[in-house]
């Protein structure tokens, strides 16, 4: 009985761990903006269409390392409704189900991460630019 208890208050603790690093990273800003000249539209030229692909694949590589674990529904960390908001095991579909106000979301949630390059910010900035330009069309 007494491992019984201690493994529930084990668990317990474990899942207020989670919740709280989910807000903390939602408690982050923004993250330099910066303007791209690419618009994915249907009709966009191949050569700007490819970049916004690249872009995508960046920022999903970039999002796993940081969002992971509750965006992956691989994972038996994720969660119902962030797998909602995006599945960052849904390749190169992952963005599909982004609405605008999901943006910011993600711009919050990496700015101020150490381990991402200049290079991945200005790819994410792009991306999500282009993102929110398909989604005003």
């Amino acid at each position: 009985m007494e491992n019984t208890v201690k493994i529930s208050i084990f668990s317990i603790l474990l899942m207020v761990f989670l919740a709280h690093t989910c807000v903390v990273d939602n408690e982050i800003n923004g993250i330099e903006q910066v303007k791209s000249e690419g618009k994915p539209t249907e009709k966009m030229p191949l050569k700007d269409k490819n970049e916004f692909e690249k872009n995508s694949e960046i920022t999903r590589n970039v999002l796993i390392t940081h969002c992971g674990r509750c965006h992956q529904s691989s994972l038996e960390t994720h969660k119902k409704d962030a797998i909602a908001v995006f599945d960052l095991d849904q390749n190169a579909d992952w963005h599909q189900t982004l609405a605008e106000h999901n943006l910011e979301g993600i711009t919050n949630r990496i700015q101020d991460k150490n381990s991402i390059t200049e290079e991945q910010k200005l790819a994410i900035t792009a991306f999500l630019e282009n993102k929110s330009a398909q989604l005003k069309q």
